[in-house]
C-alpha cells in the first residue's frame, strides 16, 4: 500500500542469500514500470515520478542462480 502512511510503502526484496537479482514490475498493458537489480532499490508504486493507480501489477523475479524465477501479481491499493 504505497499510500505514504509509513507501513509497507516500498516493496523490497529481502534475503541474506541473494547475490544477484532482477525484479521487474509490469502494468496490465505489459509496460515495465519498475526494474531493480539490487535488494537496496525498492519500488514505491510510482512510474516516472508519478503515483500509479490502484490496480493489479505483475512481477517477474529472478534470483540470478539460473533456476529461480518467480512470477506473480501484486495489487496496489491507495
Amino acid at each position: 500500500t504505497p499510500n505514504e502512511d509509513g507501513v509497507n510503502d516500498i516493496l523490497y526484496v529481502r534475503s541474506n542469500y541473494i547475490d544477484q537479482m532482477e525484479l521487474i514490475i509490469i502494468n496490465r498493458w505489459g509496460q515495465e514500470v519498475f526494474t531493480s537489480t539490487s535488494v537496496d532499490n525498492g519500488w514505491d508504486g510510482k512510474f516516472k515520478g508519478s503515483d500509479l493507480p490502484s490496480g493489479t501489477y505483475f512481477y517477474v523475479f529472478d534470483a540470478g542462480d539460473g533456476s529461480t524465477v518467480q512470477k506473480g501479481f501484486l495489487i496496489i491499493k491507495r
